[in-house]
């Protein structure tokens, strides 16, 4: 069994991993540990038949002026900003994102009721706060509750509302002054301000070699990349021994730090193969289905990044237009899409014929596609850990978890490894300043 040793041992060479192992001091000996055949985690680009994808779609997202000067020195001129314009597909009607904003889509009786109760629902006694389903009705009044908040979270999260937490699941979902509100009654579409403005993605010369966010792992990797180990699972970490073994095609080796490991892994697969074992925590998750729609004819005519999807009866949620992110992501003459179908992780697995064929019904009944002719292919990337479900308890528990795996210097990171929700700014960020914590040491 081969032995090695190490200062510090990063489990993961995701954007997290990555961006810490860049941060951390030269004299520091660093290795980081990656099953994939290739880093990025879910920060990943994917080609399939001269189409161009994202593993799983990302935008990066300006809102610390420091972050946007640092990796705006990293990314280089390869990233544009852009625009994320998107519509809101109700039972009701469509109208823009974000959908409390933009009410004057809807049908003039509907809309002047959303805006009402809103207004009444901000002079009303606070209700007592217990979920999810609460804080929605609380910040929304009912009537846009039921129109698209209720539907499209019920999709997005397949379970109760009233079994979720009320604090975790906000960071997509903005509460906006009353007079913001009415105006959305009667605002332009063309005088619309875009949601997340200053966000940037890579739109590199045509026909270079890569495209999409994957560019932006190469960026970061390059001053690091003789450090990470590829194809390597991470299969035991010993408190006791501050021993990591990992797995792989030629064998079992096993990692010692000296200093710390730092886990940017999911935060349930760590408490899995951690030695002696953790207490238990009740962590539950969502994942994602991303179908890569490859298609020839006629293009979407939409200046839209994507769409999202509340119905029922519209398997996916959301509707990813590729060449509106890169005019060069496909072959010539022909498009893309993708589409995003969240899941409970512990339900039974998606069947993928079944769902390529409601996909392509819906698209054709949507009038996204045209013709059952204009369908290529269809290429499914399954990710298990997507979404972190906060029930009730959840921020408690991993408050606790965090904090006892700290005391044995075994230090969580990231989106996944700490399950909380961070953009990949946040997450550079986040990288960032636990470098320069672990350098103070």
């Amino acid at each position: 069994m081969e032995k090695n040793e190490y200062d510090y041992v990063i489990l993961g060479a995701g954007l997290s991993g990555i961006s810490l192992a860049t941060k951390l001091k030269k004299s520091n000996k660093t290795v980081l540990l990656e099953k994939s055949d290739e880093p990025g985690g879910l920060v990943k680009s994917i080609e399939v038949n001269g189409f161009w994808f994202d593993a799983v779609l990302h935008l990066l997202h300006y809102h610390n002026p420091k972050v946007e000067k640092q990796l705006k020195k990293i990314v280089g001129k390869d990233f544009k900003s852009i625009a994320p314009k998107a519509d809101v597909h109700t039972s009701y009607g469509v109208t823009k994102f974000p959908f409390q904003l933009n009410l004057g889509g809807l049908k003039k009786e509907l809309a002047i009721e959303c805006a009402n109760d809103y207004i009444e629902n901000a002079y009303r006694k606070p209700i007592k706060v217990k979920n999810f389903e609460d804080w929605l009705i609380q910040s929304f009044g009912k009537k846009m509750c039921e129109v698209f908040f209720f539907p499209y979270n019920n999709k997005m999260w397949k379970r109760s509302l009233k079994s979720l937490g009320t604090r975790d699941f906000v960071w997509n979902i903005q509460n906006y002054s009353i007079p913001k509100v009415l105006n959305g009654l009667f605002q332009d579409d063309k005088k619309i301000e875009a949601y997340n403005s200053n966000s940037w993605y890579p739109i590199p010369r045509k026909g270079a070699k890569k495209r999409c966010m994957g560019l932006l792992i190469d960026k970061l990797k390059a001053p690091i990349d003789k450090q990470i180990n590829l194809n390597e699972e991470v299969v035991e970490v010993d408190i006791k021994k501050k021993c990591v073994t990992t797995k792989s095609s030629t064998g079992i080796k096993q990692y010692f730090y000296k200093k710390g490991c730092v886990s940017t892994i999911p935060l349930p697969v760590l408490q899995k193969i951690t030695i002696p074992k953790q207490k238990k925590t009740n962590l539950k998750l969502n994942g994602v289905l991303y179908a890569m729609v490859m298609m020839k004819g006629e293009k979407y005519d939409t200046s839209n990044l994507w769409d999202y999807f509340s119905q029922e009866e519209v398997i996916f949620s959301r509707i990813i237009y590729m060449q509106n992110f890169d005019p060069h992501s496909a072959p010539n003459k022909k498009w893309s899409v993708m589409a995003e179908i969240t899941y409970k992780a512990e339900a039974k697995k998606i069947d993928p014929k079944k769902t390529a064929n409601a996909i392509k019904k819906n698209l054709l009944d949507l009038n996204i596609v045209k013709k059952k002719t204009d369908f290529l292919d269809i290429h499914f990337v399954d990710h298990k850990y997507a979404y972190a479900v906060f029930e009730k308890s959840t921020s408690q528990e991993i408050r606790k978890v965090t904090k006892s795996y700290a005391s044995k210097d075994i230090h969580l990171l990231g989106r996944y490894g700490k399950w909380q929700y961070l953009s990949m700014a946040q997450v550079f960020e986040e990288a960032v300043a636990k470098g320069e914590a672990l350098n103070s040491l």
